[in-house]
């Protein structure tokens, strides 16, 4: 992987942008040096990686080398051309979409993405809020109106549940395959 050279910049007030560049990082300085950019910018931190593969391999490094409870949040790339006539694997839109979730209420922390995911369109802010959801055990759900946003949010309803994206609603039962 080459790093060299490495420019980080985020700007400390709206007036005064300030710029921190390395060069020559090799190993895990690279991974040490951008959580500690990180700590001090006080919020998110973008970092646009050349390949998918070299912002995997970082993420990796990151949830390893991790110090303290900085947030890391990947978002990966479609991995297909654009003129494929393939969509992107179900696994590859459901992890787009979960980051793009928590990076609205991310305080701080380091967000990885290569050149190519950093090119492609995204939703609007509103359109993801409206159809992200969080359940835990023992939440209480009022089953017409939860139906009603999993239609919302893009599920299909099923007589049985096979693959990501489906629902079905027996009696209190909820049966649901999660993007």
């Amino acid at each position: 992987m080459n790093t060299s050279p490495l420019k980080a910049r985020w700007p400390q007030s709206a007036a005064q942008p300030s710029r921190q560049q390395w060069s020559g990082l090799h190993g895990s300085s690279l991974t040490l040096a951008l959580q500690s950019a990180a700590r001090s910018a006080g919020k998110p931190v973008l970092v646009v990686t050349r390949s998918s593969h070299q912002a995997q391999m970082l993420a990796r490094d990151l949830h390893l080398l991790a110090t303290g409870l900085l947030p890391v949040l990947l978002f990966p790339d479609h991995e297909t051309l654009p003129y494929d006539p393939y969509s992107p694997h179900p696994d590859i839109v459901s992890e787009r979409l979960a980051t793009l979730a928590q990076i609205g209420s991310l305080r701080e922390g380091l967000i990885l993405c290569s050149v190519a995911a950093l090119s492609q369109r995204l939703p609007p802010v509103p359109y993801v809020r409206q159809r992200s959801f969080d359940l835990q055990t023992g939440q209480s759900i009022a089953i017409d109106s939860f139906r009603e946003h999993l239609v919302k949010a893009g599920y299909q309803a099923a007589e049985q549940v096979y693959q990501p994206g489906q629902f079905a609603i027996r009696g209190s039962v909820i049966d649901l395959f999660p993007t």
